[in-house]
């Protein structure tokens, strides 16, 4: 009897045990402090294979009992698997719990599969935890995944092409391109690269030795660094890998404009006809650092669209183009992430899936679960900053590579393989405007008036056009947002146009007229006068004369300035006033580059000559009328006389 009794002590603890937990522990309550974690040895399971799971259980300290459930539910909610383990006497620290769902189970259909995990452990309350099962069907084809990086950073440059900021700050450009050529070659991934050439020469120019700024931005004599300084020396790496990257062909470089520019900021300077000069810049830079001589069919044109940027694409043989939501319209609003078709140009857009990229800071299983979601769509693309400022880095194109390797249901697509099906849907351009600061662009047009007069008068191959005209285009670029589009660094850009502003302005203020008052002889003439150039070299320039009281012809030459003294006659006209106050101006591309007045008179003997041949004139014709008359009236006289006395004279 006695036997029997403490046998069925024994069951009654053994069945009620793993329900409430054991009466003793090694631990008080409250006092342990548990951790778990899930994890399955591949990323999906296939329809029909066995489900296998560990549960990682973390202790602070020994406990008597531990006991783990585990529990799966099919998508609808249905309980499809459940077991618990049960463990004794279980040190401080980690320890591992397999479970396996066999596969001869009841077939799994492809889904997402909750789990549910509970733990019981002596001296705490029971700690759950969730996670999923992710079911593929064997015949799902693998999910294509396009990787873009998509670079940050800002150039120092001035009109001079010298560094106004020293690059031995900017560690973090180099460093992330020469990590992402590494995994492109090294790990095989194709990445695609959004690198505004602007960056690249600025990678370039460090690498080929600068001059250290000082403070004030500006690079004294004797400051150049050494060609074996740390600065100088990862420059010259960066450059490398990336060319090496490129001509290997695992590194894609994107067709980018020079300075990536803001396009809805062009359009409100009214400067879209400069897209031309960053192409231009583009292909120059990419021939010149890169040795690269033909670009990508796929571009990158920033976060912004307008007609004009499409357009400059059409000489560029481009086949697609990547380009965020935002900047595009379907039905009205914003299209999902995906691949379409932009209305009119037979052109293959992709709109990068900014749910995926946020999910890579979530995690593995985030990401993983949002890619499931995407599986038949088409190709997804993760579009990640990478650079100075950038969120996510090169920290998150090693996540995400690493994971899309580990998983055999995704694989990579090349961003120049990717082409919209013949039953896309299609989208238009949506227009927007900047997010630059109230009045950026207005300076930024009349700095650009100045530099296209300077270069109409100089002459475009002239050395300081070009420099003051490729530090405009730099100043358009939308690197200066961030990546966040909140213009961190507004003060640089702003401080390039205001120098531009100046050097021009000072240039012209070497153009001075040296004129007189003058006296012509007639109401026509030339008037004379000294131009005095003084910039040192050969200018084109126009002579407006025009008239300040309406009196008079407006008048315009054209004259071509040594750097010197330039003796000028321009033609005036007073028609018929004695005297009119002019003014002379230079003009070149719309912007007065130097003015003054002067009066011009006509002489009074001109005068005089004139009334006096007027007087004449009426003599004469006075002569003549009085030599006509006097004949006519003494042959009156005679014949009166002839007819003898009338009949009043004979009476």
């Amino acid at each position: 009897m006695r036997a029997f009794t403490a046998v069925a002590l024994v069951t009654m603890a053994l069945v009620l045990g793993p329900v409430w937990g054991p009466v003793n522990a090694s631990a008080e309550p409250g006092t342990q402090v548990v951790g778990v974690d899930i994890s399955q040895p591949e990323t999906v399971v296939r329809t029909g294979e066995s489900v296998p799971a560990t549960v990682t259980v973390s202790l602070s300290e020994p406990a008597e009992y531990l006991e783990v459930r585990f529990r799966l539910h099919s998508p609808e909610g249905r309980l499809v698997y459940q077991k618990t383990e049960v463990r004794w006497n279980m040190d401080a620290g980690a320890h591992a719990i397999g479970f396996e769902r066999s596969a001869g189970a009841t077939m799994l259909t492809q889904g997402r599969y909750p789990i549910e995990i509970r733990v019981l452990a002596s001296g705490s309350d029971p700690t759950t935890a969730s996670g999923r099962l992710l079911v593929l069907d064997p015949d799902t084809a693998p999910q294509p995944v396009v990787l873009v990086a998509r670079v940050w950073g800002t150039a120092s440059v001035d009109h001079q092409s010298s560094a106004d900021a020293d690059p031995a700050t900017g560690v973090a450009l180099r460093s992330d391109l020469i990590a992402i050529a590494d995994l492109a070659v090294n790990a095989g991934v194709p990445i695609s690269l959004a690198l505004p050439p602007v960056l690249i020469e600025e990678v370039a120019r460090t690498a080929g030795g600068y001059q250290a700024p000082n403070g004030d931005g500006v690079a004294p004599e004797g400051a150049e660094v050494a060609p074996d300084a740390d600065t100088v020396t990862e420059a010259g790496d960066a450059l490398d890998a990336l060319v090496d990257a490129n001509a290997s062909g695992a590194l894609t470089l994107l067709d980018v404009p020079y300075a990536l520019p803001d396009l809805a900021g062009l359009a409100e300077a009214g400067a879209e006809s400069d897209l031309a000069a960053h192409w231009a810049l583009a292909d120059s830079v990419d021939l010149a650092a890169v040795r690269s001589v033909t670009a990508s069919g796929t571009a990158y044109l920033g976060s912004s669209l307008t007609r004009a940027g499409i357009t400059s694409l059409d000489a560029r043989a481009t086949q697609a183009l990547v380009a965020p939501g935002r900047a595009l319209r379907i039905d009205g609003g914003e299209p999902a992430p995906g691949i379409y078709t932009l209305s009119n140009d037979h052109l293959t857009v992709i709109v990068p899936d900014d749910e995926v990229t946020a999910a890579i800071d979530a995690g593995s299983d985030e990401f993983y679960d949002v890619l499931f979601d995407r599986l038949g769509s088409g190709p997804v693309t993760l579009m990640i900053d990478v650079g100075p400022d950038a969120q996510g880095g090169v920290d998150a194109v090693r996540d995400a590579a690493g994971w899309v390797e580990r998983a055999d249901w995704l694989r990579w697509q090349p961003v120049d393989g990717v082409v919209a099906p013949e039953d896309a849907a299609v989208v238009s351009i949506a227009e927007g405007a900047t997010s630059a600061p109230n009045g950026y662009w207005d300076g930024l047009a009349t700095a650009r008036s100045l530099v296209r007069a300077y270069s109409d008068a100089a002459g475009e191959d002239d050395a300081d056009v070009m420099s003051a005209s490729r530090m405009l285009l730099v100043a358009e670029s939308e690197l200066w947002s961030g990546p966040h589009g909140t213009w961190p660094r507004v003060v640089r850009p702003r401080d390039m146009v205001t120098r531009v502003q100046e050097f021009v302005s000072s240039e012209f203020a070497r153009v001075v007229l040296d004129v007189k008052d003058v006296t012509l002889s007639g109401s026509t003439g030339e008037v004379p006068f000294t131009v005095v150039n003084s910039t040192g070299k050969h200018l084109e320039l126009t002579i407006v004369v025009e008239p300040l009281d309406a009196r008079g012809e407006r008048t315009t030459t054209s004259v071509a300035l040594e750097p010197t003294q330039n003796f000028i006659t321009v033609p005036v006209d007073l028609r018929n006033a004695i005297a009119s106050r002019l003014r002379i101006s230079a003009v070149s591309g719309g912007v007065t580059v130097a003015e003054t007045t002067l009066d011009v008179r006509t002489s009074y003997i001109d005068r005089l000559a004139t009334v006096g041949m007027v007087v004449l004139v009426l003599i004469v014709l006075l002569v003549v009328i009085r030599r006509h008359m006097v004949p006519a009236d003494a042959g009156t006289i005679g014949d009166r006389a002839s007819e003898g006395p009338s009949s009043d004279e004979r009476q």
